[in-house]
């Protein structure tokens, strides 16, 4: 996840100016583990660029509260800090087991955001929950500088802590867990593979193969 943050945040314009990227929206439903054992932060639909036209209405705020950083829950200006806040609190719930900031409505979990203290990561070796809570400081001044570094504390603290897990042994977790689905998703990518070549074909495209024998996309794809 730092990973791809951090690509995001590292973008720059053709004239090699940063853009200044912010997710805004890092949460638990938008990273996405695939069959293939990848890790992926997804949906960058609320993202926003320094240079961007489009600005948010005044008063309107946007993304999840719960993950929302301080900053972004007081309308303050945002940079790749604020990312860091909002992983911080998916890395805690997840070795918590429990939400971090939630109340009765919208207001009451601002309010948590914004003033609730941090629980203290219990059973959690130092060597994580240090990373972990040195992302949720309130004061992002206090926080990693960027996701390159959260990335390399996470990964020093791992490499020490346990056996480091293969993107295979990932990809083996989630067939076990989902094996219907994973056979969906081969069918869907066959699928997929045969609309796009007929497709081809239709469109006049050549679709023979290297050998000169196969002439037909349906061949192709049987």
């Amino acid at each position: 996840i730092c990973a791809g943050l951090s690509y995001a945040h590292q973008r720059t314009d053709d004239q090699g100016r940063s853009l200044d990227i912010v997710n805004r929206d890092v949460s638990p439903g938008n990273v996405m583990i695939g069959f293939d054992g990848s890790v992926k932060i997804i949906d960058f639909g609320i993202a926003k660029a320094a240079n961007a036209t489009v600005q948010t209405d005044v008063g309107i705020l946007k993304g999840k509260y719960s993950y929302m950083s301080p900053e972004h829950a007081e309308r303050a200006s945002l940079d790749a800090r604020s990312d860091i806040w909002s992983l911080g609190v998916v890395l805690h719930e997840l070795l918590s087991q429990k939400r971090l900031f939630i109340g009765e409505s919208m207001a009451d979990t601002i309010d948590q955001v914004l003033h609730r203290p941090v629980p203290p990561l219990k059973d959690i070796p130092d060597s994580l929950s240090g990373p972990v809570m040195r992302m949720l400081e309130r004061d992002r001044n206090n926080r990693f500088a960027d996701h390159c570094e959260a990335g390399d504390a996470l990964r020093e603290t791992l490499a020490k802590e346990s056996t480091p897990v293969t993107t295979a042994e990932i990809a083996q977790w989630m067939t076990s867990i989902f094996p219907n689905a994973a056979i969906e998703e081969e069918a869907q990518a066959d699928h997929e593979l045969h609309r796009v070549l007929i497709s081809a074909e239709e469109m006049g495209f050549d679709t023979t193969d290297m050998s000169g024998e196969v002439t037909s996309a349906t061949e192709i794809y049987v």
